[in-house]
């Protein structure tokens, strides 16, 4: 409680300051901003939504490069014969 600082003179507050902030209600509304449920909503699920599609995009990708680079592998030396490497 050392650091705690008090002011011990301070000025009464006067009949005005405290009816222009009587209303509690609107006071915190202004102070606290609710967040939009349906904006964090779409939040979760866009980002959630793109992660997996990511993950899709890159399997599929990945996929394609293993089939096509095994496809390519085939090489033929002459007419009669052909092999893998």
């Amino acid at each position: 409680m050392k650091n705690a600082n008090y002011k011990k003179d301070r000025q009464n507050l006067t009949d005005e300051q405290i009816l222009k902030n009587k209303d509690f209600k609107s006071t915190l509304e202004k102070v606290n901003i609710k967040p939009n449920p349906i904006t964090n909503m779409i939040k979760t699920w866009g980002i959630g939504g793109a992660s997996v599609l990511a993950v899709v995009i890159s399997i599929y990708f990945f996929l394609f490069l293993i089939i096509f680079l095994n496809a390519n592998r085939l090489i033929i030396i002459s007419p009669s014969t052909s092999f893998f490497i």
